[in-house]
């Protein structure tokens, strides 16, 4: 199951079937274009112990460049052994608005971070290819 934290699509579904997917989902991938609102759910996330076997990244907050590296400053500020797969830096479908490349995602926080040892946790596996790796690995379970 891959829940991207998009707080617009999150409204649209209802508390009672987002708290039964929660208990009945054995293995989360989260894919995330991490900004600061990302940010803030991706720590409640990690810190009420789903079993996360990835972090993928996307533009859409800022280009993927940034979110990647969000995503991973996120993950060294808590702790988390978590590794970070990149994701596409467009999409699919539709051209997708995002920030200014100026904007890192984080408000122009970003650089605030820089010192931490955060990139270890960036893999160069693109985020697709470790989705599907994850997807086989899991089947049946």
């Amino acid at each position: 199951f891959v829940l991207g934290f998009w707080s617009s699509c999150m409204k649209a579904i209802e508390l009672d079937q987002i708290i039964n997917q929660i208990k009945t989902t054995p293995y989360w991938i989260i894919d995330t274009d991490c900004g600061r609102d990302d940010a803030q759910a991706l720590v409640m996330a990690i810190r009420s112990h789903l079993n996360i076997v990835a972090l993928t990244t996307v533009s859409g907050n800022a280009l993927v460049s940034n979110t990647t590296i969000n995503t991973a400053i996120v993950c060294t500020v808590i702790e988390s052994n978590l590794e970070v797969f990149p994701g596409s830096s467009e999409s699919l479908l539709m051209k997708t608005p995002f920030a200014p490349e100026s904007d890192d995602g984080f408000g122009g926080y970003q650089k605030q971070y820089k010192h931490l040892p955060f990139q270890d946790r960036i893999q160069k596996t693109p985020g697709v290819l470790e989705t599907i790796r994850l997807a086989r690995e899991y089947t049946g379970q």
